[in-house]
């Protein structure tokens, strides 16, 4: 048996196909009571279109999959959508389920080389079930990530010490690549929320800018420019910020003005105007709640 010092050795060699064949590690006993419980682990390329496994036919223990994609190409059905495995992507399941996974072969592609681990218990389907249902059946993770990096440890481990292998020892190794999955999953979604929430907000705040004279512009301009209906935009806006997209509007003309009376020559009338209000009496009584204090009180302090 070919001995591998690194995880990322272990990948190379099961890319090149150097190392074990198809030899998944099963515990017999099944009545051991933990709730992070290994059901099987292995590497395998496959080459025929029989390879085929559908959730709904086989048993119904609660059980969950995770299969990692090294190279070729995989598919995988799941509640009526068709997901095109390349490596990289791995898949997520749960059984019993309405998915279906298998390899079929075209004029490109004459295999699918794959890593896999199954698992069961309380807390690992719970763990399994929130990651699918929050991130998706299919999840997208680089070589050097976490949870990848934590699987191939759990096989590598699995291999080398075989027969003194205890289900106790198994269970925290499958745990450690359990949170590693949590937390790149959730660590993907939480930067994909970041960069959506930035760019939203950068849109619309340009937009508010270009057109802060301009008094007849309001939320549904906003919502329009950002492709949303006015009620989602409002929605999404309030869950982004926790205010209004029209109290946000209006501070920031409020703000502007601040700055106008900081730095400008300009007189109340002419920031009034500037900044988007078509009232001078609204406009002082909007920035006295706001600041605390008049326009005029706040230039005179100045």
């Amino acid at each position: 048996m070919m001995t591998v010092s690194t995880e990322q050795e272990l990948l190379q060699a099961i890319r090149n196909g150097e190392i074990w064949n198809e030899s998944p590690y099963f515990f017999p006993d099944k009545n051991m009571p933990l709730h992070v419980w290994l059901v099987n682990s292995g590497h395998e390329t496959v080459t025929s279109p029989s390879y085929c496994f559908h959730g709904l036919n086989r048993g119904s223990s609660e059980f969950s999959i995770f299969q990692y994609t090294v190279a070729g190409q995989g598919l995988l059905e799941y509640e009526g959508k068709t997901y095109i495995l390349k490596p990289g992507d791995a898949f997520l399941v749960h059984l019993p389920h309405d998915h279906c996974y298998r390899f079929v072969p075209d004029e490109s592609v004459d295999h699918w080389t794959h890593f896999y681990c199954s698992f069961s218990g309380r807390e690992a389907n719970r763990i399994g079930r929130q990651v699918e249902t929050s991130a998706g059946p299919v999840l997208h993770l680089n070589d050097d990530s976490e949870c990848v990096k934590q699987c191939l440890t759990l096989i590598r481990n699995l291999k080398e010490q075989a027969s003194s292998v205890t289900a106790f020892q198994a269970s925290a190794w499958l745990y450690s690549f359990l949170m590693a999955l949590y937390a790149d999953t959730v660590k993907k979604q939480a930067v994909h929320r970041e960069e959506h929430t930035s760019g939203f907000l950068a849109e619309v705040y340009r937009f508010c800018l270009e057109h802060l004279a301009d008094p007849d512009i309001g939320v549904e301009d906003m919502a329009q420019k950002c492709g949303y209906s006015k009620f989602h935009f409002t929605r999404l806006f309030r869950q982004q910020l926790g205010i209004s997209p029209g109290q946000y509007l209006r501070d920031l003309r409020l703000r502007a003005a601040l700055r106008m009376l900081q730095f400008e020559m300009h007189n109340i009338k002419e920031i009034t105007s500037l900044c988007g209000f078509t009232d001078e009496s609204y406009f002082c009584r909007s920035f006295k709640q706001k600041f605390g204090k008049t326009p005029g009180m706040f230039r005179n302090q100045k």
